[in-house]
């Protein structure tokens, strides 16, 4: 006979039952457990002959159900999913509000000349400047770099940082 699949697990290869010769014993292995049950056995559970009444075959289909998978059930229990659904949601919820915010759009060369000037205005205005000229370069190199800047989402970045900084007080010695 071939190999049989249950909904409970997989069954090898069929053989002759010791007691009954005329029935078969389907021998079957759940977590290096193996486990020998005669047909006209659980037959008998169904109405079919003589064998096991329908609670010892629940039981025995139970049993058969839990030792199924790769897992210590003894030990262990149930699979228990609630970071795993955690984290999907998290995931989600994060998705779905970055679907909300567009992506910063690259400023015009116009506007990076405003945003230089005034942020060389401001830095005269709110910093204690001991050297203007090394000012002056300081924010002339950092407008060079951002430009080189392969990603113009990077350069809406750079220039969305350059207005908070205008809007928040710049501070310190320069």
């Amino acid at each position: 006979m071939g190999t049989l699949k249950f909904k409970w697990g997989r069954w090898n290869r069929a053989k002759r039952c010791e007691k009954c010769h005329n029935s078969l014993f389907f021998v079957s292995c759940f977590s290096s457990v193996c486990i020998l049950l005669c047909v006209s056995f659980l037959d008998g559970a169904k109405g079919r002959g003589v064998g096991v009444d329908k609670y010892s075959f629940r039981m025995l289909r139970a049993t058969c159900r839990t030792l199924g998978g790769q897992r210590r059930w003894w030990k262990e229990g149930r699979p228990d999913f609630l970071r795993a659904n955690e984290r999907r949601m998290r995931l989600e919820r994060r998705r779905i509000d970055a679907s909300r915010y567009y992506a910063p759009v690259e400023p015009t060369p116009q506007q990076a000349c405003t945003l230089y000037r005034q942020l060389l205005k401001a830095g005269h205005a709110q910093l204690r400047v001991t050297d203007k000229a090394y000012y002056v370069r300081k924010l002339r190199r950092e407008f060079e770099v951002t430009a080189r800047q392969t990603s113009a989402r990077v350069r809406g970045i750079m220039y969305e940082r350059g207005q908070w900084m205008l809007l928040n007080k710049l501070g310190g010695i320069v």
